[in-house]
């Protein structure tokens, strides 16, 4: 994808059901047109107005009776709230029983995470996620307890069957 924030092209890699759904995205909002039509967006955190922007998330709204109309982004806060919705349908509680909230961020993490715990190596998932260190995509890793546990054993599996199995066997009595 570009623009990105460090200016070079990123990878996107999605299923292929979650490709129709955006190529309906983008057909619904290019109306026949050729191009998806850029829109004037707020960058909350710069507090300035980008330069229109091919974004994919906008709606279409038209002024008055006349046959005025044009297109605006969807704000960050409404995404948000649908983001929430659509969890708060799906019924996700955290530990307190409380519904789950997450930021566009945490999914970038969850996904990076479920990627490398699913054997994709680090290194590829730093290139998918378009970091420039690898520690970045570590530090978006999330390593769970039972991954210790599992990697651990797995180590010592390996470790095992490449050492002389003498070194393996049951102590006598005299040892």
């Amino acid at each position: 994808m570009a623009p990105s924030k460090t200016d070079a092209e990123r990878l996107l890699v999605i299923s292929p059901e979650l490709a129709d759904v955006l190529s309906q995205i983008v057909s619904r909002i290019r109306a026949g047109q050729p191009d998806v039509p850029r829109v004037v967006c707020c960058d909350k955190n710069e507090r300035v107005f980008n330069a229109p922007l091919p974004l994919l998330f906008q709606w279409h709204r038209r002024l008055d009776n006349r046959a005025v109309s044009d297109n605006r982004a969807v704000s960050e806060t409404a995404l948000r709230h649908y983001l929430d919705h659509a969890l708060d349908v799906i019924g996700f509680k955290d530990g307190g029983g409380e519904p789950l909230r997450y930021t566009f961020h945490d999914i970038r993490r969850l996904f990076i995470t479920d990627a490398i715990m699913h054997g994709m190596p680090p290194h590829i998932a730093q290139l998918v996620a378009g970091h420039r260190d690898i520690n970045t995509t570590m530090g978006y890793n999330s390593v769970y307890p039972e991954e210790v546990i599992k990697g651990y054993r797995e180590f010592i599996a390996r470790r095992r069957a490449l050492r002389p199995s003498q070194e393996y066997r049951s102590p006598t009595n005299e040892e």
